[in-house]
């Protein structure tokens, strides 16, 4: 069963606060015993309480149980992970879609992570990723539970990160401040990109000319289909190992 993000955050506090309080009562209580005592390794619980790990709600209740959990707490924990399930059998409310729609066009990473994904030495890592895509783990936790709000991605057995299938597919249209937001961050990433890559790792190419403005529908055309066919060949073959962006800009530079 997919495990949100929420919940196992709400895992990985409840294992430390079991651990805190029985360091409380034994100050020579270590990790090691802790594991032990939850009748697991003491280095995939090390990357549960890290959030390197996920864990399905039956490990999650299980391990909470050992470590001293309560009924009530543990009955809490169920419902996080029922919730996730639920939520997928029933429609978002328009307003948080819109709300999703806007931060997944306007933020870059939230495509770049679905890019990374499919590197082939890809880990479902919250800290891989961030230092991978140069980005925090609290970014990454955000753009990962919209990700998986939106059903575009789902978590697999021992919480492994995976494609879902699904197609993104924006509610009533996108606001067009998102979108300008997102060509403003695209912008702010090639600038960097200019002094903190190699020319052998990026190209930057621009013309200027005089044209007619009646063939401009007819150009973007022309570059729509450019940019599928750029994409089948740099994706089809080879070993996927970094996440590029590719941008076209036209815009005019006469006033009317």
């Amino acid at each position: 069963m997919k495990a949100p993000l929420d919940s196992q955050l709400t895992v990985r506090d409840l294992l430390k606060a079991c651990f805190e309080r029985l360091q409380e009562k034994n100050a020579a209580y270590s990790m090691r015993a802790f594991a032990r005592d939850l009748k697991i390794s003491s280095a995939a619980l090390s990357e549960i309480i890290r959030g390197k790990r996920f864990v399905s709600k039956q490990k999650a209740l299980t391990l909470l149980g050992l470590a001293g959990v309560g009924p009530g707490e543990l009955a809490k924990v169920a419902e996080l992970f029922d919730n996730r399930s639920a939520l997928k059998k029933r429609k978002l409310t328009m307003k948080s879609l819109k709300e999703d729609d806007y931060a997944l066009i306007s933020h870059w990473l939230h495509f770049a992570i679905l890019a990374l994904m499919e590197t082939d030495d890809f880990r479902s890592d919250v800290a891989w990723i961030a230092q991978r895509l140069a980005s925090t783990q609290s970014q990454v936790e955000a753009c990962l539970e919209r990700l998986l709000r939106l059903g575009l991605i789902r978590q697999g057995s021992a919480g492994k990160l995976l494609h879902s299938g699904a197609q993104y597919c924006s509610s009533d249209g996108v606001p067009s401040d998102a979108v300008k937001e997102s060509h403003r961050r695209h912008f702010a990433l090639a600038h960097a990109a200019l002094e903190k890559f190699h020319l052998e790792h990026r190209y930057n190419s621009t013309l200027t000319l005089a044209i007619d403005p009646k063939k401009l529908p007819k150009a973007r055309k022309m570059i729509v289909d450019f940019e599928k066919k750029l994409a089948g060949f740099l994706e089809r073959g080879g070993k996927k190992s970094e996440v590029y962006k590719i941008g076209v800009q036209v815009f005019p530079l006469t006033q009317e």
